[in-house]
C-alpha cells in the first residue's frame, strides 16, 4: 500500500504516527511537508526532526505529485487544496484531518457562505472523508453539511508512555493547578483566573502556574491585579524547557494567617 501524509509541516504531533507508519510501509510512506516552519511555533519550542520519509514540497514538487497522485491513500491536513484538486475529480480516496473550525462561532449571516465553500472544495466528492482530531469537529462540519455520514475519530496519536502511579503521586504537589496553552481568547485562560480568585475568596492556599505565550498576556496581568491576585502572589517570567520551550508566567498564592491548607486538591 502506498501512503501520503500532507501537511504543513512534521512536527511532534505527527511524529510518533508517521513513524508507525514509516515502521509497516517502509519507502511507501512519505510525509510531504508544504511549507517552513513558522517563527511562532519556533518560540514555543517546536523542534525540527530529520526522518527519512519526509520531503519538502518545495524540493521535490513534480516527484511529490506524482505520489500524491499515484498513493493509494492521501491524508490531508493543513496544506493547499489545489494539491488534491486532481485526485479528487479522479475519485481516490483522500481523508482531511481537522481540528475545529468554529472555534469562534461565526456569525449566522456568514454560514451560508462558509457551507457552500465546504461543500464545493470537498464535500461534493464522496470519496473524501474526514478525520475529526476534536470532539467538536463533526459538530462544527455537521453545520455546514459537508460530510454527512463520512466522520471518523481521530488524534494526535501521542507515543504511549508508561509510569510507576505510586512514584508520580508520592512526589505530586497536591496544591498545585497548571494551566498550558497559548493565551488566546478562545483558549479562556481567563477562566482558571475566576478559579483562583474564588479559591482565594474560599481561604485555600495554593499555587497557580500559567505555561504558554499570546496577546492576552497583559490582559491576564491586569486582570490579576484587578482580582486582588498579584498582592498575595510573586510573579516573574523565566524560560522553562519540557520538550517544548515556553515562557512561564508563575504566581504563587502563599499561605497567610487563618488560611486553610487546600485539602480539596
Amino acid at each position: 500500500m502506498e501512503a501520503v501524509f500532507l501537511s504543513n509541516f512534521y512536527n511532534h504531533h505527527q511524529m510518533p504516527l508517521s513513524r508507525s507508519f514509516y515502521q509497516m510501509l517502509g519507502d511507501h510512506y512519505l510525509f510531504v511537508e508544504t511549507a517552513p516552519m513558522d517563527a511562532e511555533r519556533r518560540q514555543m519550542g517546536y523542534q525540527e526532526f530529520e526522518e527519512p520519509f519526509v520531503c519538502q514540497f518545495g524540493d521535490c514538487p513534480k516527484a511529490c505529485m506524482d505520489r500524491i497522485s499515484q498513493a493509494d491513500v492521501v491524508i490531508f491536513g493543513s496544506a493547499p487544496e489545489k494539491l488534491i484538486r486532481e485526485r479528487l475529480k479522479k475519485g481516490k480516496l483522500v481523508f482531511q484531518y481537522s481540528e475545529r473550525i468554529y472555534k469562534i462561532p461565526p456569525k449566522w449571516y456568514e454560514m451560508p457562505a462558509r457551507a457552500a465553500k465546504y461543500y464545493l472544495n470537498r464535500g461534493r466528492f464522496q470519496n473524501c472523508y474526514l478525520l475529526c482530531a476534536s470532539a467538536f469537529v463533526s459538530q462544527d462540519y455537521n453545520r455546514t453539511k459537508t460530510y454527512p455520514n463520512r466522520m471518523y475519530r481521530w488524534g494526535y496519536f501521542p507515543e504511549t508512555k508508561h509510569y510507576r502511579l505510586e512514584e508520580l503521586f508520592a512526589g505530586k504537589n497536591r496544591h498545585n493547578i497548571l494551566w498550558v496553552g497559548r493565551f488566546l481568547d478562545w483558549k479562556h485562560p481567563d477562566d482558571a483566573l475566576l478559579v483562583a480568585e474564588r479559591l482565594k475568596k474560599e481561604g485555600y492556599a495554593f499555587q497557580m502556574e500559567f505555561a504558554g505565550t499570546g496577546v492576552m498576556e497583559s490582559r491576564l496581568r491586569d486582570m490579576t491585579a484587578s482580582m486582588g491576585l498579584a498582592s498575595a502572589s510573586l510573579g516573574r517570567f523565566h524560560r522553562i524547557r519540557y520538550g517544548i520551550s515556553w515562557s512561564r508566567w508563575v504566581f504563587y498564592f502563599l499561605p497567610l494567617t487563618g488560611m486553610r491548607a487546600g485539602a480539596r486538591f
